[in-house]
């Protein structure tokens, strides 16, 4: 979860950074939104791809269960400084949206990131492995 957390956390940060430079030049909300395309927000989910690091990686498989690491802090503190950031920013930007800023952090924390389609899922992973090692 922490890799997830902390790519929406990039995400998140370069949207606000983008809706804060031009507030002043848009007249509605609506407008606001609408003045943010999908290529530009593929970059910006690339670019919180690159700030994901591969500490923060091990620590998530680390608390997965993958424990070939050695001991970890459990998130960066820079995660905590980023998403400060973010609550700060969003309040600059707030009276134009109707939103708070703990709603607009925390949106999407409720939505599951997977679903499990079988209960037996890892004998399934198995048998694909398998059928894809047979050719």
């Amino acid at each position: 979860m922490a890799i997830i957390k902390k790519l929406k956390t990039g995400y998140k940060k370069r949207l606000l950074s983008c809706l804060i430079v031009k507030i002043d030049s848009i007249e509605t909300g609506d407008e606001l939104i609408k003045s943010v395309n999908v290529l530009v927000s593929i970059y910006w989910v690339a670019q919180a791809w690159q700030d994901v690091t591969q500490e923060t990686i091990q620590k998530c498989f680390a608390r997965s269960g993958f424990n070939f690491f050695e001991e970890f802090r459990l998130f960066e503190t820079s995660d905590s400084t980023e998403l400060n950031s973010i609550m700060k920013n969003f309040a600059t930007i707030s009276e134009t949206v109707s939103c708070h800023t703990e709603d607009y952090v925390y949106i999407d924390s409720g939505n599951q990131v997977h679903t499990l389609e079988s209960t037996d899922w890892e004998a399934e992973f198995h048998s694909c492995i398998n059928d894809r090692t047979s050719y």
